[in-house]
């Protein structure tokens, strides 16, 4: 079973990038895919890229989202390891500043 505590969402500061952040917390038994595919579903239900990709796409020439801004402020997922204890998972979307 995965259950989420909400965090927050919004700009840290001025002209900075803006974060939705939730605590997750799932069984043993639930694989890291299970915890993004329900975060998708039921959190954020735009599908973004992990930052991994997300800078791999955008900065790779010959990539298909070499340099596409559009792909770029969509944005990038984050899921990690949280304080709170190893049942625990970090679920962040980050949405870079546009002007």
């Amino acid at each position: 079973m995965i259950t989420a505590d909400y965090v927050r969402s919004g700009q840290e500061r001025a002209y900075a990038d803006s974060y939705s952040v939730w605590q997750i917390k799932a069984d043993a038994n639930e694989t890291d895919e299970e915890i993004i595919e329900y975060c998708f579903t039921h959190l954020y239900r735009s599908k973004v890229p992990s930052y991994q990709e997300w800078v791999k796409e955008f900065n790779t020439k010959g990539s298909e989202h070499y340099n596409d801004f559009g792909y770029y402020f969509a944005g990038y997922y984050r899921l990690s390891r949280s304080y709170r204890g190893p049942e625990w998972r970090r679920f962040s979307v980050c949405r870079p500043y546009t002007d």
